[in-house]
Parts: C-alpha cells; sequence; structure tokens
C-alpha cells in the first residue's frame, strides 16, 4: 500500500509539471499569436522537450527584456515549489524504502530527451508494477475519470490524479 501511495504522490507532483515550462511564459505574453504558438508548443505531446525547449527559446528570444526576466523569476518559482515537494517525497521515499523507484520517477521527469507521451509511456510501466488488485482498482478510476471528462491534449497529469484517487480508495478499503 505504501508503494502504491508513494507512486501516486511522486508521479503526481514530478510527472505533471514537465521540465519545460511552457505554460508560464503564455500567461505572460499579450498577442494572440505568441499564446497561440505557445498552446500549440504545450498540446504538443509527441515532440521531444529538448525541441520544446529550444522553440520555446526562441519565442522568448524575441520578447521584450522585462517579460523575459518575468519568465524566469515565474520559472523559479515553479522550480523551487517543485524541489520543495520532492526533497519531502524523498525523505518519505528514504524511510519507507522505496528510494530507487522515486528516482525513476524523477528521471522520468526530467529527461529532455523523450517526448511527453512517451513520459506518460513510462509512467504506465511503472503503474505495472502494482500487484493485480491496485491495477484493477487503478483501471477503474481511470476508466471513470475518462467518462467524466475527455483528456486535454499535452495533459499528462489525468493518469496520475486517477492514480491518487485509487490509492486512497485501496487504504480505505483495505
Amino acid at each position: 500500500m505504501k508503494l502504491a501511495l508513494l507512486i501516486s504522490i511522486a508521479v503526481t507532483v514530478t510527472y505533471c509539471k514537465g521540465p519545460v515550462f511552457v505554460e508560464e511564459l503564455e500567461a505572460l505574453v499579450k498577442t494572440k499569436k505568441d499564446k497561440l504558438a505557445l498552446r500549440r508548443l504545450a498540446e504538443d505531446v509527441y515532440m521531444t522537450r529538448s525541441e520544446k525547449s529550444k522553440r520555446l527559446g526562441a519565442i522568448l528570444s524575441h520578447l521584450p527584456k522585462d517579460l523575459q526576466n518575468k519568465y524566469k523569476d515565474a520559472v523559479n518559482k515553479e522550480k523551487q515549489k517543485i524541489k520543495k515537494h520532492l526533497q519531502l517525497q524523498k525523505a518519505a521515499a528514504k524511510k519507507w524504502g522505496y528510494a530507487r523507484l522515486l528516482s525513476k520517477v524523477e528521471a522520468i521527469d526530467t529527461d529532455m530527451s523523450i517526448s511527453d507521451s512517451e513520459a506518460e509511456k513510462l509512467e504506465v510501466e511503472l503503474v505495472k508494477t502494482l500487484t493485480p488488485t491496485q491495477h484493477q482498482y487503478y483501471e477503474e478510476m481511470r476508466i471513470a475519470k475518462k467518462g467524466k471528462a475527455k483528456r486535454k491534449a499535452g495533459n499528462a497529469c489525468g493518469t496520475s490524479i486517477s492514480l491518487v484517487i485509487f490509492s486512497a480508495c485501496v487504504f480505505i478499503f483495505r
């Protein structure tokens, strides 16, 4: 059970926010053209993260310096939040003996050579380490979640949120 809770929390915290911070810039730009370009970039789940980062850099380089500085501040703030959560996760993982699993999640999250789609596939592989009963609960929660609201393109958090719900149910009903 602790393994399922750790996976759900770690995957939700680290995977929901990938290593390319497109949304932070999208929130700052004013023109429709820039917003559209950034939205397309954010929603492209098949482009490698390194390519996304390059394209983001190209868009950023054409923007005013004050906007670039605001973006850098927003990214640094977001990275600090993620770092703080990850430190808490690592402490719990070490205590429960799941540090290796958390390292795998962190490696997926920071791998710039893969796309968000590939990262989600790797997450699914981690989910396969669950017991058959846990996996059944997970699938039921995932199907229920998809029935209520269709997942947005580029939204890698749906699976993780389902996993958190599943973990809570397993914990409560065991």
